[in-house]
């Protein structure tokens, strides 16, 4: 009887199971869509293939019409029932035909594209506020790949990057992570952001790059910020930067009718993008966004290209769009190393114009919750939307292994060796002593770098030493910072030892004590430069500084009691003398 009642409580769950539904997504030649959406029609629930064009979207029991999009192709709609068990569905898309039959253009006239984008401009504000503010869940996947990279540079031997690279191609993936997060905003431009799962492989610490907020275009918004203000085609000086081409018009799977222009910068040196908008006709609202500009046009001259595609979606019962999907891909070359890479995002579970909470916005735009780290690999095969490839399978067992080696005390033990070979020239330009396996740091700072040169004092040099401790996850420090300095002209030996704790990483909790005797400002501020004081001394003949002797203790407990509020308990006690 036992069995029985077993199994009819798996009977009960197996009509709320979800089940994967999964496929490749190429064109009509059977070239792959990297990055093409995957969603439920009239939501925003969905996903995006990976860069060979394989997706994987989690569905519970039911019937559901699965869009299937990419920039420039025809969108379909696949009538899907979910049964409970995984299923494929394979999909070919077709490039959209877009039509000019219809448009003529005289010799001389403007295009017609610039028709559209004035419509665009005026009607921007409108469509921009149609979403006042929303939630939403946010899954981002990393991937920076090193495409080459040189033999050796500067003289030094670059290898394999403790084998990260591969020999032969000198190809290979530097960063690989996932992360999901929540996404808070409300205009005009609060934003909040709290990542509750993330994974960096070949990390522990699970700390990554994913943030949403540092890489959220708005084409709405007049400019956009990467190193420069970067003008926007819907902004309304748009037309003194840019060129519009209309390629051409289509239908999408709604009805609507889709324009599309292409972007071209006048300069190639302004802050400005180039590439394909899709535009609604009549309501004149963003379809889709395929952009670029380069490092050029930003002054990052290191950066060959930067890429941003965007699809909106209709949601059932809404008149805005909202983001369903972002990827930024980009392309750089320093040094003779050639780095690809790109960050997807997805957004799900969205809640539109809603009510924001008192107090969700304050200094803090970005938090991790302390339990973010998750290495388990079963749960991200459970929440992963985007299928892993071949390669980042990979890359994540490899590393993993590395990890192992990496962290192993022999192999730390024999950089050390290597690191800590002590040479007579040490004494004058500094030394460090590691112990990277136990986390203890030793150094002596170099005594030329101390020289100094007041009126009080005369010539100064000094002898300065560190000791940094760690725990086993590196959340807590221990620095001791012993200091001893001598005057030539005021013949007199000033030592002095400071310890300071760091307890609390995430909200900065510190605790400090210290000692010793030494000359100090006479405004405790410090507003001279002991360097700048140096050089006036010594070529104008005039003293800046105006010092006492202090023999002192003090000790001090820094913590951030709530967000950019801080709790600084201190006692201090001098024996001053002139």
């Amino acid at each position: 009887m036992k069995y029985i009642y077993i199994l009819f409580f798996f009977l009960l769950l197996i009509p709320c199971a979800q089940s994967q539904l999964t496929g490749t997504i190429t064109g009509e030649i059977g070239d792959t869509l990297p990055y093409a959406s995957v969603y439920v029609e009239g939501t925003a629930q969905g996903t995006i293939a990976n860069e060979n064009g394989e997706y994987n979207l989690e569905l519970a029991k039911g019937t559901y019409s699965i869009v299937y999009q990419y920039i420039g192709y025809e969108k379909v709609v696949h009538k899907i029932t979910i049964n409970g068990v995984a299923q494929s569905n394979d999909v070919i898309l077709k490039e959209i035909a877009y039509q000019m039959n219809d448009i003529l253009i005289a010799a001389n006239a403007e295009d017609p594209a610039y028709a559209i984008i004035r419509k665009a401009i005026k009607n921007r504000n409108k469509n921009k506020n149609l979403i006042q503010s929303y939630t939403a869940n946010v899954y981002v996947k990393g991937n920076v790949k090193m495409l080459d990279a040189p033999e050796s540079i500067f003289g030094q031997d670059i290898g394999n990057l403790d084998g990260i690279l591969d020999d032969s191609t000198r190809q290979g993936i530097i960063y690989l992570s996932e992360s999901q997060s929540k996404i808070t905003f409300e205009r005009p431009d609060k934003i909040k952001e709290e990542m509750y799962s993330s994974i960096v492989s070949g990390s522990d610490n699970g700390l990554n790059a994913n943030q949403f907020s540092n890489a959220r275009f708005d084409f709405y918004e007049e400019y956009q910020e990467f190193n420069r203000s970067m003008i926007t085609p819907l902004a309304d000086n748009a037309m003194d930067y840019y060129k519009f081409r209309l390629l051409g018009t289509s239908y999408d799977t709604n009805g609507k009718l889709v324009n599309k222009i292409k972007v071209i910068p006048k300069s190639n040196y302004q802050p400005c993008f180039f590439g394909i908008i899709y535009i609604y006709e009549n309501s004149w609202g963003l379809h889709s966004i395929d952009l670029k500009y380069t490092g050029k046009s930003v002054k990052l001259k290191f950066f060959d290209t930067i890429g941003v595609k965007q699809i909106y979606v209709s949601l059932n019962g809404f008149d805005g769009y909202p983001l369903i999907s972002q990827t930024l891909e980009f392309s750089a070359n320093m040094f003779g190393f050639k780095i690809g890479g790109s960050f997807n995002y997805i957004f799900s579970d969205y809640k539109l114009n809603e009510q924001v909470a008192d107090g969700t916005f304050t200094a803090e735009l970005f938090s991790m919750n302390k339990d973010a780290i998750v290495r388990d690999s079963a749960f991200w095969e459970d929440v992963r939307p985007i299928p892993l490839t071949a390669e980042e399978k990979i890359d994540y067992i490899r590393k993993d292994s590395l990890k192992q080696i990496w962290e192993s005390k022999p192999y730390l033990d024999s950089l050390d060796r290597a690191n800590n070979k002590f040479k007579w020239s040490d004494i004058l330009f500094g030394y460090e002593y590691d112990q990277t396996f136990s986390k203890r740091y030793y150094s002596y700072k170099s005594p030329l770098s101390t020289y100094q040169f007041n009126a009080v004092e005369g010539h100064t040099l000094s002898v300065a030493f560190e000791a940094r401790i760690y725990d086993s996850t590196e959340n807590k420090q221990l620095k001791i910072n012993p200091l001893i300095r001598y005057g030539y002209a005021d013949k007199k030996i000033k030592a002095s030892v400071n310890l300071r704790y760091l307890f609390d990483r995430k909200n900065y909790g510190n605790a400090f004590l210290g000692g010793g005797r030494e000359y100090s400002q006479l405004d405790n501020r410090n507003p001279v430069m002991s360097n700048i004081n140096s050089l006036y001394s010594l070529f104008s003949k005039c003293n800046l500084l105006h010092l006492y002797e202090k023999r002192y203790v003090s000790a001090k407990v820094t913590r951030e009691v709530s967000n950019g509020i801080y709790l600084i308990p201190f006692v201090n006690y001098e024996n001053r003398r002139p």
